[in-house]
């Protein structure tokens, strides 16, 4: 198995390749950076639209971070900011013309809330948290080949999933019907190759509502956020619940439900955030984030 490791900072941005192993970097006759080259541009792979914003730092003016950041709960003004990317990929040759690709993450950055200073009208006070996200996913490549030339492409995905080392809760599934009731994805094991590219990609239908379900287990209160969308600059928030209205059948029954609409067409990324509603309400509360991902396209 070999290591490739690419860290990305978002503020200044550097790309750093390091491979752990001093053999030839080849599986197959094909070089190993035109495998990583490849999985980093696949739109699947991708983090885009997981941070709302893609500058970090306290050089933000708060007047420009105003809007990259939701307003769901409490009156509050908050989002998650990049700073810097490490990807570890480890990669398991199969057999002649195909690899298993462990794709490690761990994400630093800071979790920013924005609280009205109520000794002055229209300004707030600014509280910047530190986190550190460890993520990870699996793909399945294989060689392909494409006018006379062999080339990887993705076969098949895991989900991405991860969170803060400190977290105290765990996400159990994740499902997706139509409004019809027809389910479209439902996951149980954020590790299993279950996603294909192809004809069966997750495909959802544009500018549909469809319901969605998360089943939690956690043992404080906690918000429940769905982003999705095409990327930073293109992407809808929603709060999910479990309150027993809506599609939410019974309340605190650690099921948090939503209904969301695809308004982007093309390859879009659907992210599910679990976090203790403190860490937005309390100045002093330090992050927590359980998170799942996955990809898939919107057609007419």
């Amino acid at each position: 198995m070999k290591k490739i490791y690419v860290i990305v900072a978002l503020i200044i941005p550097i790309l750093f390749l390091q491979n752990c192993d001093s053999t030839s970097g080849e599986i197959n006759g094909i070089n190993e950076q035109e495998l990583i080259t490849m999985l980093e541009s696949d739109s699947s792979i991708i983090l885009d639209g997981y941070g709302d914003s893609e500058v970090g730092g306290d050089s933000i003016e708060i007047n420009q971070s105003l809007s990259k950041m939701t307003t769901q709960r409490h009156g509050l003004r908050y989002g998650k900011f990049i700073d810097t990317v490490i990807t570890e990929y480890d990669i398991l040759e199969l057999s002649e013309d195909s690899v298993i690709v462990t794709i490690n993450r761990t994400v630093e950055g800071f979790f920013r809330v924005l609280y009205p200073d109520t000794t002055t009208a229209d300004s707030f006070f600014v509280v910047n948290k530190p986190f550190t996200i460890t993520s990870v996913r699996k793909a399945e490549c294989i060689l392909e080949e494409v006018n006379d030339t062999t080339l990887w492409k993705v076969n098949r995905l895991s989900m991405i999933s991860g969170g803060t080392a400190n977290n105290s809760f765990t996400i159990n599934s994740l499902k997706i019907e139509t409004i019809l009731d027809s389910t479209i994805v439902d996951f149980n094991d954020p590790t299993e190759l279950s996603i294909t590219t192809g004809v069966n990609f997750p495909t959802f239908g544009f500018r549909k509502p469809h319901k969605i379900f998360v089943d939690i287990t956690i043992d404080k209160d906690c918000i429940t956020l769905l982003q999705n969308g095409r990327g930073r600059f293109q992407k809808q928030r929603y709060p999910l619940w479990d309150k027993g209205f809506g599609n939410d059948e019974v309340a605190d029954d650690g099921i948090f439900s939503g209904i969301f609409i695809t308004a982007f067409r093309g390859r879009s990324r659907c992210f599910v955030d679990v976090m203790p509603i403190s860490v937005i309400t309390d100045p002093e509360a330090v992050v927590e984030i359980e998170f799942w991902g996955f990809p898939y396209r919107v057609r007419r």
